[in-house]
């Protein structure tokens, strides 16, 4: 990890049978990834002066906007070396490429012209021209749909990382496109081993995103309660040079100091009411009895023990005064029984009780983002969107060694969304990060 530049290995644009050397006109890379996005995404800012790329018509040199005649769906090849021993390389060029999906920001005069290529993964045009067309039998469980719809779908190497699941479901493809239904599947799918005969309690909630690794399809569970070695970023004011630092506190090297951050949310006691995260009533229609099952409370209590990034989540009921808001639901979920619907003949049988994910993904999708903080730290490419990571930020005090806030902000985090930079005077990432509840996890 380091701030250091990084070194601009390939950067070219192919268009039919031309290719492009662009890298001393890209002034900055931004490489994104995000758990609520499919794909993987890039931006490259382009200053040229010049004549960079000769013309066929002409012979004369031209720019490189006007020289390749640059639409969308030109193939570029990306390969930034990593700019410390402890980083990867940001490699699409060996493998795979990016693909543009738009040019915006077009400034011109007649010596000088600067734009952004916006580029894609190749699977989010891919994901365009395929439709959904067969039956998805009611004796497979999600998570198997999904392998078999990322592979029938994406005909590359992609890797992907799927968590299993502990239902069954059937549907009709009905021309969607695959991430439509693998998202729709998502928030549906239960982790393997959230439900329980014992206490009827069952979780649910996953995300589907694209990191450099390939496609994710991930358990909010699991990746909560993730055991990996989560790495610890410290908020300090120290300026100095790297040169005379020495180990401080939980600061153990200047790779892992957090150069900003910004608090952007708190919690919300209005929206969690609106969206009925600490307690809601359940309305769910029987189309074959015509018999409405009500559910009057259904709050966090009856979660049981969910993984979480801080304290437990009945660690303390909310209350607003001295009112015990867990026993008031504010929303009222209604949905209807799924019977028959995936099955050619007349059957009143479940194809997916909505009793075990409609108020569980409410919950656990609302509560994962409850508490959000963007930080900027030196370049870390070994970091992904889904990963977790600690971060510690001192209290405020009159002392002069102050001791960090392990009661509110500082604790374990979910990286939401995550942007590599590269420009070249510096290199950074930046994150959005969320979490569910305060203070430190149990270990």
């Amino acid at each position: 990890m380091s701030i250091r530049p990084s070194l601009y290995r390939v950067i070219t644009i192919k268009k039919e049978n031309r290719t492009a050397d662009f890298r001393l006109a890209a002034t900055s890379i931004d490489f994104f990834e995000d758990i609520l996005c499919p794909t993987v995404s890039c931006t490259i800012q382009i200053a040229n002066s010049g004549g960079a790329i000769k013309s066929d018509s002409t012979g004369k040199y031209v720019s490189l906007y006007e020289g390749m005649k640059i639409r969308k769906g030109e193939e570029v090849e990306l390969f930034i070396q990593s700019n410390s021993a402890t980083n990867q390389d940001l490699d699409y060029a060996t493998r795979r490429s990016l693909y543009v999906n738009d040019i915006t920001e077009l400034i011109r005069d007649d010596r000088s012209e600067f734009f952004k290529l916006h580029l894609f993964s190749k699977e989010a045009y891919m994901n365009e021209m395929v439709f959904l067309e067969k039956k998805y039998g009611e004796s497979t469980r999600i998570s198997d749909h999904v392998e078999n719809i990322i592979s029938e779908s994406f005909q590359s190497s992609i890797e992907s990382d799927i968590d299993p699941t502990s239902v069954n479901y059937g549907f009709w493809g009905s021309q969607m496109k695959p991430f439509e239904a693998i998202m729709k599947l998502a928030s549906k799918a239960n982790s393997e081993g959230s439900i329980t005969s014992e206490t009827g309690n069952s979780s649910a909630g996953f995300f589907f995103y694209q990191t450099r690794r390939g496609f994710a399809f991930k358990s909010i569970d699991n990746l909560v309660a993730q055991s990996v070695h989560v790495p610890k970023y410290v908020y300090t004011e120290y300026n100095g040079s790297p040169v005379d630092f020495k180990p401080r506190g939980d600061l153990t090297s200047l790779d892992y100091k957090i150069n900003h951050f910004v608090i952007n949310q708190a919690g919300s006691l209005a929206e969690d009411l609106r969206k009925g995260v600490i307690a809601s009533a359940r309305r769910f229609f029987d189309p074959v009895s015509f018999n409405v099952t009500v559910d009057n409370i259904f709050s966090q209590e009856n979660y049981g023990i969910i993984p979480t990034l801080g304290e437990p989540l009945n660690e303390e009921t909310p209350k607003l005064g001295n009112i015990d808001l867990s026993k008031f639901p504010t929303k009222i979920i209604t949905e209807t029984f799924d019977k028959g619907t995936a099955n050619p003949k007349v059957s009143t049988k479940n194809n997916l009780d909505p009793t075990l994910y409609s108020s569980q993904r409410k919950m656990r999708y609302n509560s994962l983002f409850a508490q959000s903080v963007s930080i900027q730290v030196p370049l870390n490419t070994n970091l992904h969107a889904g990963d977790l990571i600690e971060c510690v930020f001192a209290s405020i005090g009159d002392s002069e060694l102050t001791e960090p806030d392990r009661t509110q902000i500082s604790g374990i985090y979910m990286i939401k969304e995550l942007c590599h930079h590269y420009d070249p005077r510096t290199s950074y990432t930046s994150m959005m990060l969320t979490r569910d509840t305060y203070g430190e996890r149990q270990k």
